[in-house]
């Protein structure tokens, strides 16, 4: 792919295209949007606290600045302004961190997690950080396989059944691409 391509062009058509759009997940939009941010986490959070052990979110992690935080989290929602889908991810020295991804359920195997790599991948290498990290549980096989497709590389197994992984953003961002053409729904 030609290095000139838009890529945060393209997603932002793809998703205008399914009357969705994305939007920094800024310090604003989170004081502004607090508990709907939080019903939303908290909903995907119950429905699979018994596979994975999670538990309820507060506040104050939604509002922990973390660095660079608000520059590389991102909301999608719908024409509605509803949350569709939603990551934060923040800078630990030199390399972007995961922190945690949530789709609606509405909105699940739509493509959302592979067009926001995408935007994240782009918005990252225009940043100038050339990888990123996160952790998965060990029994989140939906989320490790789509990972993984997207070009995600296994890092470690730790003691607490937590999956750590990496990912080149060049790389990932192309295969996320890819994926989405491949994967997507007509």
């Amino acid at each position: 792919m030609n290095s000139e391509f838009d890529f945060e062009g393209f997603v932002e058509t793809e998703l205008k295209s399914s009357r969705l759009k994305i939007i920094p997940a800024s310090e604003n939009y989170c004081l502004d949007n607090l508990e709907k941010i939080l019903s939303f986490i908290n909903t995907n959070r119950n429905e699979y606290a018994a596979d994975y052990g999670w538990r309820q979110e507060a506040k104050e992690y939604i509002l922990n600045p973390l660095q660079n935080k608000f520059k590389f989290s991102y909301v999608i929602s719908n024409e509605t302004d509803e949350i569709c889908f939603l990551n934060f991810t923040s800078v630990y020295d030199k390399i972007l961190h995961n922190h945690c991804t949530y789709t609606s359920s509405v909105y699940r195997n739509k493509g959302l997690a592979k067009l926001h790599m995408i935007k994240l991948c782009s918005n990252a290498l225009n940043s100038g950080f050339e990888f990123q990290e996160g952790f998965w549980p060990v029994n989140n096989n939906r989320s490790l396989i789509l990972f993984l497709q997207m070009g995600w590389q296994l890092d470690s197994i730790g003691k607490d059944t937590q999956v750590k992984m990496i990912a080149d953003n060049k790389i990932v961002r192309q295969k996320a691409y890819e994926l989405y053409h491949k994967t997507k729904l007509r």
